[in-house]
């Protein structure tokens, strides 16, 4: 869950054919912004219903990339993924796993 936050986060930030918006694919922050009630990205809402073109969005790269962080999809985002990383950190420390293991655990989950 964790690599997959981690994904879609860069996803979303990126604007290479791998971005998320263009792919027109549903990850935790994309729904949080579809979500939103925003009159400036309602756009975003017709391309996925296949009501307008890709060069819309991509024409307004500039605007989608603000309102990921002004209406806290970001933000939102990142606090999921700390609520699933101090999940596994509390059940990792229920369980014995040598030190080399549980520093790739660690470092995995970050």
């Amino acid at each position: 869950m964790i690599g997959q936050i981690n994904n879609d986060l860069a996803d979303i930030q990126s604007w290479e054919e791998k971005n998320d918006i263009i792919n027109k694919k549903y990850t935790l922050p994309i729904i949080f912004l579809l979500n939103n009630l925003d009159e400036e990205i309602m756009f975003i809402n017709e391309y996925y219903n296949n009501k307008i073109e890709k060069n819309v969005i991509l024409k307004n790269q500039g605007l989608i990339s603000k309102k990921f962080v002004e209406t806290g999809a970001i933000l939102y985002t990142k606090v999921i993924k700390r609520f699933y990383q101090n999940k596994v950190l509390a059940e990792l420390k229920g369980i014995h796993i040598e030190p080399c293991y549980m520093d790739q655990l660690l470092k995995y989950i970050k």
